[in-house]
């Protein structure tokens, strides 16, 4: 399956598997502030935002994200740069 979606500013297309977490692709692209500690959605270290909202990476379906603005730590960290 392809998803595009934008991560941190920038527009990203991904051809994956339907059972990817956003938490394995955002590893993949570079993302390593996003960690993942309990896999049981209990230690909130995959937190990201989805259009503003926060979730759990680690249960969060890549394929959810189609469409979707992505910030991680990465991003944020961008944003507030002096």
């Amino acid at each position: 399956m392809e998803i595009e979606f934008t991560l941190n500013g920038r527009l990203t297309y991904e051809e994956i598997p339907d059972d990817t977490t956003l938490f394995q692709l955002l590893r993949k692209k570079g993302c390593y502030s996003v960690k993942c500690d309990c896999e049981t959605e209990n230690c909130g270290l995959c937190t990201v935002l989805v259009n503003g909202k926060s979730r759990l990476s680690c249960s969060f379906l890549a394929a959810r994200a189609n469409g979707c603005e992505v910030v991680t730590l990465e991003g944020v960290e961008q944003e507030h740069v002096f």
